[in-house]
This record gives C-alpha cells, structure tokens and sequence, in this order.
C-alpha cells in the first residue's frame, strides 16, 4: 500500500505530503459469491509494528471498522508507555476487480485512514494532536484459479457396482476443495442416483454404459465438473457346449 499523510497535526515525525509505503494483508471472511460481509486488516504501521482490525461491509465493495493504539509519551524525564491513547477509522473500498466464473476477485483497492483526536494522560500539556492519510494499493495475490475436478473408477463388473475417489487438485495458494457432487447417471437406482461423499460408491441398476459426473467446488465458490463413461457389463453368461461322440 503506497499512502499520502493528508493531515499531521501536532504528530512527531509526520508532516502533511509525506509519503508513506505500508503492508496490509487483507482475509475475506463470511462470503457468498463474491460478497464478504467482512474483511479481517492486518496493518503494518511506522517501525513495523503490526495492527489486526476488522472490518464491515456497509456498502457494495465498501467496508470500515475503527479501533485504537498507545503512543508512548515523555514528561518531565519519565515515558509513558500509555501516554496517549489513538482512535482511528479505517474505510476501504474495492477500485478493481477481476471475474473469474462470475465471481469478482478485488485487485485493486484505495482507503482512508483518520485519527480525529489524540488524549493526553500525562501532567505535560502537549496540545491536541491528530493525524489523517489515503492510501492505494494493488492486490499481490495471484487471480484465483478453479479446482481440476478428476476421479478414479473401481469397477466390480460381477456385481455391477462400482466406487469411486475423488483425485481433484487445486493450484499451489489456491482455496482448497471444500464440496463434492456426484452424479452416477443411473436414474432407475432413485435417490441413490448422486452423492456428496468423497469416495462414494454405486451399485448401477443393470449393466449398461453410464455418464458419471464430478463437481467440485472451492472455498472461493469456483468449480469444475469432470466426466467419465462406465460401462457396467453385468454378470458372466454361463454358455453349455454340447458334443455327440
């Protein structure tokens, strides 16, 4: 994140104009789709000193939440370690963003940040002090990608049944699998005719060629659907061969 101060009143080591370069990493939390009611900040501050604040939609690709820090304080030969209290106000909102299977991943982002009052608790009167800043910055996250949905087939052809394991594999960083649906194409077994288990097995209704189906789903609400034939061939004919001597 590349920032601006806008406003630094009374703030030591700051001055409107300065520009400032910081990290955030940014968690997605309670999503649907490409809407997260909530964002968990992990903000990098001056020193390197780590912050954690949560964040809450309150408009379309909008999200804000307020919390507070210590600044330690000298007075009279002695430091305050809680010398003065900072309560500050985050507000972040999505600039870019990129589609992938209809759900928007944000690549983009710009905020501001404003601490409207800085309190005193030492005997000094230092004076009122507050500070401001808007930052940019750009996603260094890669684009999502979907899951490869495959699956491997154990046919019992005496029995016409078979089971099945899902082998589906996801990018390195990617979200990882968290559904499976199957669909056996044997619509004569009924109910059983589809399963969410990740190695289901299916006993098919008579020997015949069937469609089996895989979809799997990410954690980022992507998917991918694969597709094998299984022919289930029934049990052995028993053949008499006879001989006239």
């Amino acid at each position: 994140m590349f920032a601006r101060v806008t406003v630094a009143k009374n703030v030591r080591g700051e001055h409107a104009g300065r520009l400032l370069r910081r990290r955030w990493l940014i968690s997605p939390q309670s999503c649907s789709g490409d809407i997260c009611q909530a964002l968990d900040l992990d903000r990098e501050r001056s020193a390197g000193i780590d912050e954690s604040l949560a964040l809450r939609r309150v408009a379309a690709g909008t999200y804000a939440g307020s919390a507070s820090f210590y600044v330690a304080l000298s007075c009279k030969h002695k430091t305050y370690p809680h010398g003065s209290r900072a309560r500050y106000l985050i507000t972040l909102s999505v600039s870019s963003a990129v589609s992938v299977q209809g759900i928007a991943f944000a690549r983009q982002i710009t905020a501001t940040y404003r601490n409207p009052k800085r309190s005193d608790s030492t005997p000094c009167v230092l004076g009122p002090s507050h500070d401001a800043a808007r930052y940019t910055g750009d996603a260094t996250s890669a684009i999502p990608s979907p899951p490869a949905a495959s699956f491997s087939t154990q046919l019992d052809g005496a029995g016409d049944s078979a089971a099945f394991a899902d082998t589906s594999t996801v990018a390195p960083g990617d979200a990882q699998i968290v559904s499976t649906l199957w669909g056996f194409g044997d619509p004569a077994s009924g109910a059983g005719d589809s399963s969410i288990a990740a190695a289901p097995s299916h006993q098919f209704s008579g020997p015949g060629v069937y469609s089996v189906t895989l979809t799997v789903t990410d954690e980022n609400g992507l998917s991918s659907t694969t597709t094998q034939l299984v022919t289930a061939p029934g049990p052995p004919t028993a053949a008499l061969v006879l001989s006239q001597l």
